[in-house]
């Protein structure tokens, strides 16, 4: 580390020696092995938040993909139990003697109950679907039973094509009795066999997600010609296909014919869409015979349960004329999978860039990372991503102005708000810029509402971008209210619609820096993982309420031992030196809290923890003065597993790491270093005193991650309430910070 910064330039041997504090924890010097596994439920889904104990009282959280992990040294001899309310984990430990191999696939499992009951049909079929938990059954007898896997509940619901029931639904766990109360006159059944048909009495009315295809059979009288429809709805109502029987020409039976169709499904998006169906009929009504209706079906859960891949967005990027993107893509999760990513432009139409790795979908071995990047020597491009991914990868984009070799990072947007509120600043030569896009294809228009610090309305207006269409301006361009103000704008979501938004902060020296975007949908309060006040650096605050009423801010910092940091802050033209700053923020109101320590001051670094009673967020900005170098310290509220940091050592790149404990009791967090193949290179054990913190520079503390990309992984202690910072200083010295992703 030393020998690359004798080679740097002077102001970036100052900027990483001053932000990186050395030798904040022990080095981890004995031999490691790693122990890991994942937790479900009995129909294999992950069990995220299960707690992990060891014997000396440390604790571990499964993450959202139901992993854990923890690292031991050589030779150590231990039990690890796993546990979750409401839960009966199996087995009960995992014991380990003497252990000197890695432990791999240790997995705990959940437990099931059964739920019995009785239904009285009148010697008829009748269906019980378990809605919350995808099962259903049927019974010949009126007796039934089912095995529903822990962490389940909701309601029963009978189900027939003839019959209706009270009740119409009871809740599970509970063994409900249910009768029949009305017979309606129709020859109609369900099956998934075409031989039984027009026989309601031995109708089914809940289907494996194997079922090759359901049939639906009906008796009615018609005349040539007439047609009878079938609409099948899916659970959210989407009209999914139409189905019909055209009578063929002759004299009508008067029984009239038996007519049967079908819907496919094993292989199907039907398949994948488990819950409460139904089919309308309608057509011909003669001599008395039921001409339409309703009538509602079931198609059970996968096992394990079909996850939809998600739609993310990264909402700029730019290519040429001296602007380069670099996509990156992680696989947090320990399986292979794709991702499937397209570029757009403003008007919606594909947007054509040179690209390292053109291929539209991209397949990620476990824990792998991807590197898609896009330079041209050409005019300038500019856009947004989609991402279509299985469950686990995420990722973000880093764009670059190589002339400066400044960058900006645009995260990965999964968030599906009502609004998204933006934090501005267009004073004293400052300039923020927008890009919004829309995901759907159809046009919307977006409405915007503009307020000063205060939360006081002081413009309104919209944005109209046309489908999949995408938009970036000065803010001052567009919204001649923001001119000379600060304040806050927020994005509001059209009705049945998906957005993307990202702020830009342009300082006079131009180096910019990406602003976070608060949604609707986040989590109050949080931690910020590191700030520096003193000897050239300056901490501001930037906090938000973005919700209706007026809400309390309560911010503590803390140094490195956990022991209360106080600095010199001005919060509102009020000058005061303290280590705890509480706030009252009006709906909606921006507030500004800076550091007000001398550049010959002593440095300070460590960590801060907001708590609120309402809905304020925010996130911290730092400058190193002698540079006019700015970076951002996002709040974490997820309380995630596990944390994933994607690092690079190479190219003279160095990578830095902060990590803050945001609990008043010490904390030992298990790291796991990968390449970017995803193969374990190294292992640690990360110390930090109650509402400790730490920084430093990846390749001191873990010398394994020298002249190496990939990702390094912290995982969380139960209720750690753990908060990760990565920092990216190429040799320019514009420096960034890197999001962490929480699998």
């Amino acid at each position: 580390m030393w020998e690359f910064m004798k080679a740097a330039p002077d102001y970036f041997v100052i900027a990483l020696a001053l932000l990186i504090a050395p030798n904040c924890f022990a080095q981890q010097t004995s031999p490691l092995v790693y122990i890991e596994g994942t937790v479900t439920r009995a129909d294999q889904s992950p069990l995220a938040g299960a707690i992990i104990s060891l014997p000396d009282g440390s604790t571990l959280t499964s993450n959202k993909l139901g992993h854990y992990f923890t690292v031991l040294p050589i030779g150590a001899s231990v039990s690890i139990r796993a546990g979750s309310v409401g839960y009966t984990l199996s087995p009960s430990r995992r014991s380990y003697t003497n252990v000197s191999t890695d432990q791999l696939q240790q997995d705990f499992s959940g437990g099931t109950y059964t739920v019995s009951g009785l239904v009285y049909s009148g010697g008829a079929n009748a269906s019980l679907y378990f809605d919350g938990a995808g099962q259903g059954v049927t019974t010949t007898t009126g007796d039934f039973s089912a095995v529903i896997p822990e962490g389940y509940s909701g309601d029963i619901i009978p189900l027939s094509t003839a019959l209706s029931f009270n009740p119409s639904s009871s809740p599970f766990p509970g063994n409900p009795i249910f009768r029949q109360t009305v017979f309606t006159a129709l020859r109609l059944a369900f099956s998934a066999m075409p031989g039984q048909i027009c026989n309601y009495a031995r109708s089914t009315e809940v289907f494996s997600p194997a079922t090759a295809k359901i049939y639906a059979s009906i008796q009615v009288i018609g005349m040539p010609g007439d047609t009878l429809y079938f609409l099948w709805f899916d659970p959210a109502g989407k009209l999914r296909t139409t189905t019909s029987y055209t009578f063929p020409p002759g004299a009508p039976a008067l029984t009239g014919p038996c007519i049967v169709t079908s819907i496919p499904i094993a292989g199907t998006d039907a398949a994948k869409t488990p819950g409460l169906w139904r089919m309308d009929f309608h057509g011909p009504s003669y001599f008395g015979s039921l001409s339409q209706g309703s009538i509602p079906f079931a198609i059970l859960a996968q096992r394990p349960p079909y996850i939809a891949p998600t739609l993310g967005s990264m909402a700029h990027l730019a290519s040429g004329d001296g602007w380069d993107s670099t996509i990156e893509l992680v696989n947090t999760g320990g399986q292979a999978a794709n991702a499937n990513i397209s570029f757009l432009g403003d008007e919606g139409n594909p947007l054509v860039l040179p690209l390292t790795n053109a291929s539209p979908v991209h397949a990620l071995p476990p824990n792998a990372t991807l590197l898609i990047n896009s330079s041209s020597p050409d005019a300038l491009q500019t856009g947004y991503a989609q991402l279509t991914t299985d469950t686990g990868v995420s990722g973000f984009i880093r764009f670059r102005y190589a002339p400066r070799d400044q960058e900006a990072i645009v995260p990965l947007e999964t968030r599906k708000a009502s609004s998204y509120t933006l934090a501005f600043d267009n004073t004293n030569g400052i300039a923020t810029g927008v890009a919004v896009a829309n995901l759907l294809a159809v046009p919307a228009n977006i409405p915007v509402l503009i307020r000063d610090n205060t939360g006081a309305q002081i413009g309104s207006a919209s944005v109209s971008l046309p489908a999949n269409g995408h938009a970036a301006f000065v803010l001052t361009d567009r919204f001649s209210s923001t001119v000379n103000q600060t304040g806050t704008i927020e994005f509001d979501t059209p009705p049945s619609g998906q957005i993307t938004v990202l702020g830009l902060r342009f300082p006079p020296s131009g180096k910019f820096t990406t602003i976070p975007v608060l949604s609707s949908t986040d989590i109050a309060g949080g931690s910020m993982a590191h700030l520096a006040v003193g000897d050239g650096w300056t901490t501001t605050i930037e906090l938000v309420n973005y919700g209706t009423t007026f809400a309390q801010a309560n911010l503590s910092f803390f140094n490195d031992s956990g022991a209360p940091l106080s600095a010199q802050w001005n919060v509102a033209g009020n000058a005061s030196s303290a280590s705890v700053l509480n706030q009252t923020l009006a709906p909606h109101a921006r507030l500004i809290a800076q550091s007000n320590a001398l550049a010959t001051e002593s440095l300070q670094v460590g960590s801060a923890q907001l708590t609120t009673n309402g809905s304020v967020s925010g996130f911290i900005r730092f400058l190193y003065g002698p540079r006019n170098q700015e970076a951002i310290v996002p709040i974490e509220a997820r309380n995630a597993g596990s944390y994933i940091l994607p690092f690079d050592n190479t190219n003279g790149l160095v990578a830095g790491v902060a990590v803050a404990n945001g609990v008043g009791a010490p904390v030992k967090i298990p790291v796991v270093i990968r390449d970017n193949t995803g193969a374990r290179i190294g292992l640690g054990i990360v110390a930090l005193a109650p509402n400790g913190h730490s920084a430093f520079v990846l390749s001191d503390q873990f010398p394994v991650a020298a002249n190496q990309s990939g990702t390094i992984e912290f995982g969380a202690p139960a209720d750690a309430r753990l908060s990760v910072l990565g920092f990216r200083f190429p040799q320019s010295g514009a420096f960034s910070t890197i999001p962490v992703l929480a699998p």
